[in-house]
């Protein structure tokens, strides 16, 4: 099943069927187990699914942050877990080793400071046999470049000014990271090297950052659309990390 998913997903490269589609992935990976404990990580105040799915599929959901601020903004049907996933502190994950189906994320794999004890700890909290997704940026591209380069000060009004709803009211701006969002067999071996049975990475092209600056984003779209073609994945901007454990 979970081949046909990754194979499924290889044939659309463009960046907005990635956004368009992440939840229905993550549903397919959900409904492929036979357990049903999920937990979305980095989920805060936010939880990608309703709460009319969770009850249709009969699951025990939970919302992972490393903030509490945010996890008590989440409503009241998901359960909470207050942890950071990139922890070295083992007894904060242990409560939680070998219970989880599906974990899965987007956009937070960037903010992790390690991205090696983030998959050591991701292995330990899932079930023999369970799935875990990323949906995260790839790093080499411009804007994100940018962003690990300048101030987070600057960077947060810079978004801003793209995005109004990019606020500490709205969306939160995290301090990114970028540790291991790049696409290569040495991630994925390295991912793998903590007992992970498999792991796919699934790249996809082009980003809107550049929106509102009409010459730049029309230069941006020749250059991309050649990428895209050639399938250059190391300048990917976006991707999905699939593990299996």
């Amino acid at each position: 099943m979970i081949h046909n998913i990754v194979q499924a997903a290889k044939t659309h490269k463009n960046y907005q069927w990635a956004w368009q589609n992440y939840e229905h992935i993550v549903q397919q990976i959900i409904e492929s187990q036979t357990g049903k404990n999920v937990m979305e990580i980095g989920g805060g105040r936010f939880p990608t699914f309703d709460q009319a799915y969770v009850e249709k599929q009969g699951l025990k959901y939970t919302s992972n942050d490393i903030s509490e601020r945010e996890l008590s903004l989440a409503p009241h049907w998901v359960q909470r877990a207050h942890f950071d996933v990139q922890t070295a502190d083992e007894s904060a994950i242990e409560p939680f080793c070998n219970q989880y189906d599906v974990c899965f994320s987007k956009m937070v794999m960037e903010h992790v400071e390690s991205y090696d004890r983030a998959y050591k700890n991701i292995f330990r909290i899932l079930r023999p046999g369970g799935m875990s997704i990323a949906f995260h940026p790839v790093l080499y591209t411009l804007p994100f470049l940018v962003n690990l380069a300048i101030p987070d000060s600057l960077s947060s009004k810079l978004l801003a000014s793209v995005f109004p709803n990019r606020t500490d009211d709205g969306i939160p701006k995290f301090e990114a990271y970028y540790s291991g969002c790049r696409i290569s067999q040495s991630v994925r071996d390295n991912i793998q090297s903590h007992g992970f049975s498999a792991v796919w990475q699934v790249p996809f092209y082009g980003h809107n950052y550049y929106s509102k600056f009409p010459i730049i984003r029309n230069i941006h779209s020749t250059v991309n659309d050649m990428i895209q073609d050639a399938n250059i994945s190391v300048l990917a901007s976006f991707c999905y990390t699939i593990v299996k454990k």
